[in-house]
């Protein structure tokens, strides 16, 4: 094979979210912002494509970061191989200001 993923393949390897599904999701995240007094909430798939957001700065190029995470948890699950565990499931970066907590899973894994 060419290492080129069919268009059945691609289809069935991702996720399909319908607009109630997100309106759920929003709601969800909003309540989070509201209990954790965080600012912005974000749902990236793991290609780094922003599924949903809640909240934000303007100032801050939220596709842009959205990509940065799909490469921070891609680099954090070859270290995790290399370490002998399975994965990470969670990263934090703090700032003098801000602070970001990433948190992964995959589908069907509970």
């Amino acid at each position: 094979m060419s290492g080129i993923m069919t268009d059945q393949e691609l289809r069935s390897s991702r996720l399909t979210f319908y607009e109630h599904d997100v309106e759920k999701i929003d709601r969800v995240m909003e309540e989070f912002l509201k209990l954790s007094k965080a600012r912005c909430a974000l749902l990236v798939d793991k290609d780094g494509h922003m599924i949903t957001r809640v909240g934000g700065d303007a100032r801050i190029n939220q596709d842009t970061i959205s990509a940065l995470v799909a490469g921070s948890f891609a680099a954090t699950k070859e270290m995790a191989k290399i370490l002998g565990e399975e994965e990470f499931t969670a990263l934090y970066h703090q700032g003098a200001s801000d602070n970001i907590q990433l948190s992964w899973w995959e589908t069907g894994r509970s």
